[in-house]
């Protein structure tokens, strides 16, 4: 999982350096990044069907500017009205679905 940087988002490096003093997470990290590179996706096409099967139905997304929502179908409603966000300062995924999104702070 990835924490925040010295400005709010994770560097490569940081990351990078993150998961190496963590090997046992290694395999945990990569695995989560297809799914933030698939919800990036979905938002980019305007694809909200595929957005919804992406997120966990429990979701807790917090907008750059520090809203909270809960649930996918509060998530897609925002954001089939907002620009496509940046990717996140952190996430997790558990079931195979994003289950928290924290979007870079600006």
């Amino acid at each position: 999982m990835f924490g925040l940087g010295s400005e709010g988002c994770v560097t490569a490096n940081e990351a990078q350096a993150s998961a190496l003093a963590r090997c046992s997470s290694v395999p945990y990290m990569a695995e989560q990044v297809p799914a933030v590179c698939d919800v990036l996706d979905a938002i980019e096409r305007r694809n909200w069907t595929r957005l919804q099967r992406l997120l966990h139905p429990d979701i807790h997304w917090t907008t750059a500017v520090e809203e909270h929502l809960h649930g996918a179908d509060e998530v897609v409603a925002r954001l089939s009205n907002d620009p496509p966000p940046a990717p996140p300062s952190y996430h997790e995924v558990r079931d195979g679905l994003v289950s928290r999104w924290i979007d870079c702070p600006g």
